[in-house]
Formats: C-alpha cells, sequence, structure tokens
C-alpha cells in the first residue's frame, strides 16, 4: 500500500464532493430565489388586475343604476 498515493486519492475524493455538494446548494440556492421572485411578481400582477375588475365592476353599476 501506497500511502502518498491514498491519502492523495482520498483527499480528492473529498475535495470533489465538497464542490459537488457546494454547487448543488449553490444552484438550490439561485433556484430559490429566482422562484420567490416569480411568485411576488406574479402576486403584483393579480393584484393590479383585480383592482381593474373592481373598478370596471363599479363603473358597470353605476351605468345600470343610471339607466334605470
Amino acid at each position: 500500500p501506497n500511502r502518498d498515493l491514498n491519502v492523495f486519492l482520498t483527499a480528492s475524493v473529498v475535495l470533489g464532493l465538497a464542490l459537488a455538494f457546494g454547487f448543488g446548494y449553490g444552484h438550490f440556492l439561485g433556484w430559490s430565489e429566482r422562484l420567490e421572485a416569480n411568485r411576488t411578481e406574479s402576486s403584483l400582477d393579480e393584484t393590479i388586475l383585480i383592482e381593474q375588475l373592481k373598478s370596471e365592476n363599479e363603473e358597470l353599476r353605476m351605468s345600470i343604476n343610471e339607466a334605470k
């Protein structure tokens, strides 16, 4: 058994696993942030749409009341 080779191979495996874990965790955080931004944007768009529909609904009610 070559002790230097064993140490080198063990260190290489540990470094490789650490890099893989780091990249995976970084991608997870990046996608989580992007997903949250999309949810916030969707929520804002939905809020604007609801306000527009409320306004149109009120205008229709006033038009109906004026027609009576």
